[in-house]
């Protein structure tokens, strides 16, 4: 099993960035899933139960921004981190990412991509296209499971959607299909892929919230090592410029270096 060719080095907290970047705590799409809401309660920065009440961090929106130092990251701020972009705060989100592209600094524009808010920031930001890559997180083809792990968030086709009007306006795409909600996510990597100029990610979720049994047990199962072997079995079988574009994410990286210390152990 070999996973040289869709791994990256960089530490699971800064796989993609030198650092991440956050004007408001909080937000609205409350992923049943979300990583940054179990770190906001368990370290304090949010109140239990309050995490859909997304608080501005003014320090931050009215600070200035120099050119970080980075020599080991494609990107320099991954903006945002913890939470989206929404219509009522695109243009405090705008404001912000043109003072740190005016510091000649590139950005990953992460996202679940409402498609007003892209329109908006491609507008406006269409000079420094070449300091930017819109990474928008689509995870299920399916509407069902959409609907019930990521209730809040925008449809599946308003995110193609997006995905589609950055390609074809020249920006750099990619996308991040973490956490992976169907069995086998090849369907999805097919239907994005013609409008991803870089990088496709596949993640799996960590620490699999016990909301629903049937959901609950569905995630765990693709999530299982047998499951992911058969994910990679199939994108081993994908056309050479489609397995170029894909990358693991440090979840199944991980489990799968540990499947081969284990084989050579014994």
């Amino acid at each position: 099993m070999s996973i040289s060719r869709y791994s990256t080095d960089k530490p699971i907290n800064k796989e993609w960035a030198k650092k991440s970047l956050n004007i408001y705590k909080g937000c609205k799409n409350n992923c049943r899933y979300c990583y940054a809401k179990r770190m906001g309660y368990r370290f304090g920065w949010k109140k239990e139960g309050t995490w859909t009440e997304m608080e501005v961090q003014s320090n931050i929106v009215k600070k200035g921004f120099r050119k970080l130092k980075n020599k080991d990251y494609k990107f320099d701020y991954m903006f945002p981190s913890s939470h989206d972009i929404f219509p009522e705060i695109v243009d405090t989100y705008i404001d912000v990412l043109r003072k740190v592209l005016s510091a000649k600094n590139t950005v990953l524009i992460t996202s679940k991509p409402y498609l007003s808010c892209i329109e908006k920031i491609i507008e406006s930001i269409e000079s420094y296209k070449d300091q930017i890559n819109f990474r928008f997180t689509i995870t299920t083809m399916d509407n069902d499971k959409k609907n019930y792990w990521e209730a809040n968030a925008p449809s599946i086709s308003e995110r193609l959607e997006a995905l589609k009007l950055a390609h074809d306006k020249g920006f750099e795409t990619s996308i991040s299909i973490e956490p992976y909600l169907d069995k086998n996510p090849i369907r999805l990597i097919m239907k994005v892929e013609p409008h991803v100029s870089e990088t496709i990610w596949i993640g799996k979720m960590s620490n699999i919230p016990n909301d629903s049994e049937t959901y609950y047990e569905f995630q765990e199962q693709i999530n299982s090592l047998d499951n992911v072997k058969v994910i990679m079995a199939n994108v081993e079988e994908l056309p050479e410029e489609v397995k170029a574009k894909i990358m693991l994410k440090g979840s199944i990286r991980d489990m799968l270096r540990n499947e081969i210390y284990k084989k050579y152990k014994n």
